[in-house]
């Protein structure tokens, strides 16, 4: 889209990912399964991180490009690890043995998606921020 700004795209992402891992959690209640109380920490710890970097970036705060670029990986990340690798550890919740229907992938996997965006806008903005510092400062 023409004239968006890294931090336009950046709130597009934080805001995305806050309402994608809401609806994942309400696909785990829709799979009428348990979660490990393992998952269950993790994933909140998680929303509420989200909701954090979201209000850092809404309020366009000088370290939100770094919080979303270290969130967005560990969140991209963690739920790929979680829920598309096999059982491996006591944080997974593979959804392969499950026999999930369509829609739980497409949601997990966009959650994926949108968090390793928004690492990389974050990453995109920190950059440029170092390019523009480096431009500005005259050379000796």
């Amino acid at each position: 889209m023409k004239g968006w700004t890294y931090a336009r795209w950046l709130s597009v992402f934080a805001v995305g990912y806050v309402v994608l891992d809401s609806i994942h959690a309400l696909d785990h209640l829709r799979q009428g399964r348990a979660l490990s109380p393992q998952i269950l920490v993790a994933g909140s710890i998680a929303l509420v991180a989200a909701v954090f970097v979201m209000l850092l970036v809404l309020r366009r705060h000088p370290i939100a490009p770094l919080a979303a670029t270290a969130f967005g990986t560990a969140a991209a990340l963690g739920v790929f690890a979680a829920h598309i690798m096999p059982n491996w550890y006591y944080l997974s919740d593979s959804y392969q043995p499950l026999n999930l229907d369509l829609l739980s992938w497409i949601i997990a996997t966009a959650v994926i998606v949108d968090a390793a965006a928004l690492a990389l806008v974050g990453a995109s903005m920190l950059r440029s921020r170092v390019a523009s510092t480096r431009a500005a400062t005259p050379s000796a």
